[in-house]
């Protein structure tokens, strides 16, 4: 793990206030993340544009991507989640 990346109190409407969502991109960018793990979708961006931006930013980057509460995984490595991750079922 390299970090925990997280914007407290800050929305995730835009990304361009949140410090912790953008160092998280800067290193993904420069190499030292490989796989993000988010609570949610909608605590990873809820604006389309920028959730999409960043989702293809990151397949570029062959970095793997898993949303725990909607149980899926989206690898850019070779398409399987490395060990196939259980997650309990959130209500």
């Amino acid at each position: 793990m390299v970090d925990i990346y997280a914007d407290e109190g800050i929305t995730g409407t835009n990304t361009k206030n949140r410090t912790n969502f953008n160092r998280m991109i800067q290193d993904a960018r420069n190499g030292k993340i490989d796989l993000i793990l988010v609570k949610s979708i909608s605590r990873f961006a809820r604006n389309t544009l920028d959730l999409l931006k960043y989702v293809r930013e990151l397949k570029g980057l062959g970095v793997g991507f898993i949303r725990k509460r909607e149980h899926q995984y989206a690898g850019y490595n070779g398409g399987s989640a490395p060990h196939h991750p259980q997650f309990p079922r959130t209500r």
